[in-house]
């Protein structure tokens, strides 16, 4: 493993090893590292160049993101296994292939939220989904594992007692790349969109780690539950703090007026509660009384 993380851990700001008539970009799937499949195709942008990967675990081999400022960003897995990326400014101009890094074994998922905040996510060469992270200002974190599997709350701004929860996963399947996910309703907050209001609004973005994962907390939470790692808000002036994904009673739930408020945990219904305990746990997910989780819930909007 601390291999793998060593060749992980690439320099996003390496030369670009697709353009054309480089050697790295000339390297066929056979020179990949061990573990990697080999892609049904090797494609090229008709106006951008480069050398990448389609087909098969790769899909059309390009993964396009649109940026506040009006540029846009693509992401692709070059022949060598690593992410490259390049900006589209709005006049046009291409700024040239950079790698990413990484030993990728499938297409790069985005999951945007905060404006031009996004996390680009692949499945490695050990069958583990892995991440990189861009902040609101552009600085990127390096590769982290999210495990097999992991939550991504979907905030939705009109109405956040209607946002969704989802539980992504990928694994190898005889060298094929898996993925998967189940969606259900969920809620955060009492409908403020402060995520820096304790005890009221919805929770701030960004990555959660997971602790105890348990039938029952206490009194205040008698349900199905996942503690979370504490957050500080946007603005950095409050860390929230006692954050769960939990559920109330059937009859508690029955009873509310709005169900899905929240103190800033993240609400599902009973049903949806134990339908995502029983399909994250046949999915990566953590078991009772696993006592952390790294990367167990992407917040998102």
């Amino acid at each position: 493993m601390r291999k793998l993380l060593n060749r992980l851990a690439v320099g996003a700001t390496a030369l670009l090893a697709l353009a054309a008539g480089t050697t790295a970009a000339a390297e066929s799937a056979s020179a990949a590292p061990t573990g990697a499949k080999a892609p049904a195709s090797v494609c090229s942008d008709p106006t951008w160049g480069g050398r990448y990967f389609c087909g098969g675990a790769y899909g059309n081999g390009e993964t396009w993101v649109n940026l506040p400022n009006g540029e846009r960003q693509v992401f692709v897995v070059g022949t060598n296994h690593q992410m490259y990326t390049q900006w589209i400014y709005k006049y046009h101009h291409g700024s040239g292939w950079q790698s990413m890094g990484g030993v990728l074994d499938s297409w790069v998922t985005v999951r945007q939220y905060d404006g031009a905040a996004f996390s680009t996510v692949s499945i490695g060469s050990d069958g583990k989904a892995w991440a990189r992270d861009r902040g609101p200002s552009g600085n990127w974190t390096e590769w982290h594992a999210v495990g097999s599997g992991y939550f991504v709350f979907d905030k939705n701004a009109s109405d956040p007692s209607d946002s969704r929860m989802t539980w992504f996963w990928a694994r190898n399947n005889g060298g094929t790349p898996l993925v998967g996910s189940e969606t259900w309703r969920a809620g955060s907050g009492m409908g403020s969109e402060n995520d820096c209001y304790s005890n009221n609004g919805w929770l701030p973005n960004g990555w959660y780690n997971g602790y105890e994962h348990s039938t029952y907390w206490s009194s205040i939470i008698p349900t199905m539950n996942w503690e979370l790692s504490d957050k500080a808000c946007s603005r950095g002036t409050v860390t929230r703090s006692a954050l769960f994904i939990h559920s109330k009673t059937p009859s508690s739930w029955a009873h509310a007026p709005n169900p899905y408020h929240s103190n800033g945990c993240i609400h599902l219904s009973p049903s949806d509660i134990l339908t995502a305990d029983r399909y994250s746990r046949a999915h990566g997910g953590p078991g009772y009384g696993t006592h952390f989780y790294r990367n167990l819930v992407l917040v998102t909007q």
